[in-house]
């Protein structure tokens, strides 16, 4: 004889109070734990049989609202790599004026400062174009490497 297949975790357990079944489960909302009589068809469960079918409807409920939640941060999590993807098409020319487009870029940055990074940017741009390299996604750990070789020299 096989053993019927167990509940999944989570999904709070089937209690009989008189005649009516119940199921007890936490509240992922709340945390709290929670009672609700089980019924089909908007009468109250009085079979186990019944119970059970009613308690794999809420938590398979349950599941497609879990499911939902996690499709929607997998989206945002998409949206963000698709930024960064689009951010890397970048021509290593227009790198100067993304960064001052950013909106998390530093402001308080003096007008010297700022000069001097433009200056090193160019520089970098220069030198990229002397070497091949035309976008963002061509730059390397290497090739900021070799540039900084140079620059150094």
């Amino acid at each position: 004889m096989t053993r019927p297949a167990k509940r999944n975790n989570g999904d709070g357990c089937i209690v009989k109070k008189g005649k009516v079944f119940y199921l007890r489960a936490i509240n992922t909302l709340t945390g709290k734990m929670t009672t609700r009589a089980l019924s089909i068809n908007g009468e109250k469960c009085i079979t186990m049989e019944a119970a059970k079918a009613a308690a794999k409807e809420i938590s398979q409920e349950r599941r497609k609202i879990e499911s939902i939640e996690t499709k929607q941060e997998m989206l945002v999590q998409i949206a963000q790599k698709r930024q960064m993807i689009a951010a890397l098409k970048y021509k290593v020319g227009d790198i100067w004026q993304a960064y001052m487009d950013s909106p998390t870029r530093q402001t308080d940055l003096s007008r010297s400062r700022l000069a001097e990074v433009e200056r090193v940017v160019g520089l970098f741009g220069v030198w990229c174009g002397r070497h091949g390299v035309e976008t963002l996604a061509d730059v390397s750990q290497d090739v900021v490497q070799r540039f900084l070789n140079e620059a150094s020299q």
